[in-house]
């Protein structure tokens, strides 16, 4: 990984987002992440949406590939697992519309 990109995920994974661990975290907003790389994938996008200006102007392909870089420079590069990491990100997103399970 590009040392920019490991610096850019370092820091954007301190201190960026509530601290989990909270006890006052509303149930709404408690979410189960197994996979370390999600997390930093849903706070780059984040990061992404609050810093980038003129996001809503891009084509779809543009912000398609601004997405795709962004999953993979949380390390993934398989496209199944590119896959799955998106439907556990849309999850996380928004729980009560997330995609079937079936990844075959």
């Amino acid at each position: 990984m590009h040392k920019t990109n490991k610096l850019f995920l370092n820091s954007a994974t301190e201190g960026v987002w509530p601290n989990q661990a909270s006890d006052k975290t509303p149930p709404e907003f408690q979410v189960r992440i197994t996979d370390q790389r999600v997390a930093q994938l849903l706070i780059v996008l984040h990061e992404i949406d609050e810093c980038v200006e003129g996001l809503e102007d891009l084509s779809e392909p543009q912000l398609s590939e601004l997405v795709g870089q962004a999953i993979l420079a949380c390390g993934f590069d398989d496209p199944t697992e590119a896959r799955i990491v998106i439907a556990e990100v849309l999850e996380a997103i928004h729980p009560e519309c997330s995609p079937p399970q079936d990844y075959s």
